[in-house]
């Protein structure tokens, strides 16, 4: 049986760095764990590992143009459930229910 954790009161940073610094590292991510890159032309990438590729033979994380909105102050955002299903395909598995009632 899995056992729950909850966490009040956090801040969660995943794992990010620089192109550069990426590419000459090039480590294996954990399944599931995502990479952040920032690129020199101040673009902002991710990556999710497998546990098995390592960073410079993982492709990037595509979030499906279907999914991105407009959030009304003109920024264009990534729908929650876009995001939801996008974990779903890309891992196999769902979010776990505790989680989601804590973004929504």
């Amino acid at each position: 049986m899995t056992s729950k954790v909850y966490i009040n009161d956090a801040r969660y940073v995943m794992r990010n760095d620089t192109t550069e610094n990426w590419e000459s590292e090039n480590p294996v991510l954990l399944k599931g764990e995502r990479g952040i890159e920032f690129t020199a032309g101040g673009e902002i990438k991710e990556k999710i590992g497998d546990g098995a590729s390592a960073w410079n033979d993982l492709e990037y994380f595509i979030h499906k143009t279907s999914d991105l909105v407009n959030d009304g102050d003109g920024d264009t955002v990534t729908k929650y459930i876009g995001a939801e299903q996008a974990y779903n395909e890309a891992y196999g598995c769902m979010l776990d229910q505790s989680f989601k009632s804590l973004t929504e």
